[in-house]
């Protein structure tokens, strides 16, 4: 297994390698400032297929790492820095789309790997992407427990939800339930997410709210960890 996962690291890096290449030529033609109309167009979109190839690189190698290692190890912090962490870290995002994010009040009576700020961030993220046109998105982060041996966190957006009969489904490598020119994505985020939370015995689901009225993600861990 440790060959397989080296041979992946290495393969990554050398299907990196053309990529930055394209990307830096791309970037010297738009540079100079000579391209218009179809020609710039043509290099705009070799530029846009570039980093998102460079991006689904780097999303199998995260799939691959949470996979065989996942959480175990991480320093344990306080689950507000985590939830503060990912939201500082979506900060850009959510000025891009004028969103609403609301987290919990500070809690330090529960600990979490810092790395589950990577879980949250990927969730949260979804809230503030699919999303109707011309949306206000907004994304609530709610807290219950230590309920017995049990935390839960919910996070609630006002996106364009997810049908009953996908519900699974999304945690699945590669799944796209939405055309990719609308949004865009490597279709591993959540399964990333599912893989750390499993590392940690913990869980993932998805409840509906009405059509059309959003989708809330229900993250559930022990709080021994």
């Amino acid at each position: 297994m440790r060959i397989e996962r080296e041979l992946l690291s290495t393969f990554a890096h050398d299907l990196r390698q053309p990529l930055r290449s394209i990307m830096l030529g791309a970037q010297r033609l738009q540079r100079q400032g000579e391209l218009q109309g179809e020609c710039a167009a043509w290099v705009e979109e070799v530029l846009v297929a570039a980093q998102t190839q460079a991006d689904l690189i780097s999303s199998v190698v995260e799939y691959d790492h949470a996979i065989h290692s996942g959480l175990k190890g991480d320093a344990l912090v306080p689950l507000h820095i985590a939830l503060q962490t990912a939201c500082l870290k979506l900060e850009p995002y959510r000025q891009q789309r004028a969103a609403k994010i609301r987290i919990p009040r500070e809690n330090s009576a529960v600990t979490v790997p810092m790395g589950l700020s990577k879980v949250f961030g990927k969730v949260v993220h979804n809230g503030l992407k699919f999303q109707m046109k011309d949306a206000s998105p907004e994304v609530n982060i709610e807290v219950g427990g230590p309920d017995g041996s049990w935390v839960e966190v919910r996070v609630l957006d006002n996106g364009i939800g997810i049908e009953p009969k996908y519900r699974e489904a999304v945690f699945r490598p590669f799944a796209k339930l939405n055309p990719a020119s609308d949004y865009a994505g490597s279709g591993l985020g959540l399964s990333i997410s599912l893989r750390m939370m499993e590392s940690i015995g913990g869980t993932m689901g998805v409840e509906g709210r009405s059509p059309g009225a959003g989708t809330i993600v229900v993250i559930r861990f022990p709080t021994e960890i």
